[in-house]
Order: C-alpha cells, then structure tokens, then sequence
C-alpha cells in the first residue's frame, strides 16, 4: 500500500483556545496576530511565510481565514482547500455585515481549488451560490477517535442525576436537565429556547435549563432571563471544559439554531447517549 505522511501545521491569528487544543494534540501551531479583522498586512506576512515553507497544501476554515488565505496564496502554485463549516447568511446577526461578507467570499471564492461541505445542506447552498458541484465534497464532521464513548457505561449512574453540575447548582438530584451547548449568539436563537422553558414553567413541568457557551450576547440573554422569570430556572455556565460530563448528566439536549451546519454538539450529545430535540434547520436532519 502507499502510505502518505504529512506534516500539520496550524496558523491562527489569534492565540486563544484553537492554538491550545492544537498544542495540546501535538499540533505545531504559527501565530499571525491581527489587531482587528481589518488588520490586513498579516496577508503580506502569510505570503512569505508560504513561499519560505512551501506547502503542499493551503487548507482554510471560517471567513477570515479563507480571504486571508486566498490573497496570500496568490502566484503560488499550491492547491487551496475551504471547508466550509456554516452558512455565511445565517453567521451574523448584522444584515449589512453578513451582506459586506458573501460579496467578498464571492469576489476571492475563485482562488480556492476545492471545497469541503460538512454536510448536503451545506454542499447545497455552495451549489446554489454558484459554485460548480465538481468542486464540492460533503464531508461530515465527527468526533475524534479518543472521544470517551467508553466512559458511557462507568458513567450511567451520573446520567440520571448523580451529577457534579447538580451539587455545584445546589439542584436536587431528581431535577430534569434540559441543556445546550453553542455560542450566545443570534443564530443559535436561544430566544426559542426561552419560549420553550417558559412552557414548561407555565405548565408547572420541573426542569432546571443549562445554557453552556460564552458569546456577546450573554448579557442580553441574562437580562432576557430576568424578565421572563426563567433566572432561577436556568444557569448560564459560560465556557466549559467539561462539556461531555454535562452531556452525560442532562436528561435532554435542546438546540434551536435557526442554522447549523453540522453541529457537533449535537453528535455528542446522541455520544453521550442524551435525547436530542433539534430544529429542522441546515444539517441537523440529516
């Protein structure tokens, strides 16, 4: 057989929790600070460091990597590779930015030689967009290969109640958990979350919601909270790094993205072997 060795290396522009995990996984990991998405003369500095390392391959993910990679891949002979993770129309609560952005992935989409879609739906708007199918391949996400299925078994009993979350909210063991896992922004729409746990209390139905994530608008969603009653209902946990064990001890995941592109919270949470109620947006049904 032919056996093909490569060498990873992450470049990120900024040194936060992606360059962490990458270190954490052996990644050999290169920082292009930017002072702001405007901060364009990291294209310039991309571009030699490509020419002085001569990749075989240029593999970019999320907006601002893929227009930073394009124009620094220019009059290189190096193939260029997207995968494209979300839908640029839902990512952005601001109409004129998610505007301002789908013109400028249209106007440098041309540089990149193939695409990766994680899922049909996802493969489907890039088609529809215009770009041809031949350079689109779906790809799902999935979970890594030491993700703790294993510890499923060890683990049933805090499944149901027996739970560090449950004592460190001081909530009774019997409580149902209803839990999501994203970030607090607009297309994860937790004001739909919100409706539903106000059901659930207008029908004297116990529960105790966990809103795992961290995002800009937690304020907001807190203070959203307050005002329909749901504070002493719902937990805002931020950032985790124990989201697997919280899957485990919740007795239902809820998601009410208005879209996903494949959310991988959610082939967690069906790991964790946590029912999962979704919306039937983007890839989630399939």
């Amino acid at each position: 057989t032919n056996e093909i060795y490569f060498l990873p290396l992450g470049l990120c522009f900024l040194d936060d929790v992606v360059a962490e995990e990458a270190r954490a996984h052996d990644i050999l990991v290169k920082v292009f600070p930017m002072r702001g998405i405007y901060d364009l003369r990291v294209i310039s500095k991309l571009s030699r460091y490509i020419q002085l390392s001569k990749p075989h391959l240029i593999h970019t993910h999320g907006f601002r990597a893929n227009f930073i990679g394009r124009l620094a891949s220019l009059g290189f002979d190096t193939p260029l590779l997207t995968t494209v993770h979300s839908s640029l129309k839902h990512d952005y609560a601001s109409a004129l930015k998610s505007w301002a952005y789908q013109v400028i992935d249209r106007m440098t989409r041309g540089l990149t030689d193939r695409y990766i879609a994680v899922s049909d739906a996802i493969a489907d708007e890039l088609v529809a967009d215009g770009i041809n199918a031949n350079k689109v391949r779906r790809v799902y996400n999935s979970l890594a290969l030491d993700f703790p299925l294993d510890s499923r078994e060890a683990s049933k009993g805090a499944h149901r109640g027996e739970s560090s979350i449950r004592t460190e909210l001081g909530l009774e063991e019997s409580t149902p958990l209803l839990i999501t896992v994203g970030r607090l922004e607009s297309v994860k729409n937790h004001r739909m979350l919100f409706d539903v746990f106000r059901l659930l209390r207008d029908n004297n139905i116990d529960y105790h919601g966990l809103i795992a994530g961290d995002g800009s608008l937690r304020e907001e969603l807190e203070q959203l909270a307050v005002e329909l009653g749901l504070n002493d209902q719902v937990s805002f946990l931020g950032h985790r790094d124990d989201v697997y064990q919280l899957l485990q001890s919740a007795d239902v995941f809820l998601l009410t993205s208005m879209m996903e592109g494949f959310g991988i919270t959610l082939l967690e949470a069906m790991a964790a072997r946590t029912p999962v109620i979704v919306t039937d947006v983007g890839g989630l049904p399939e």
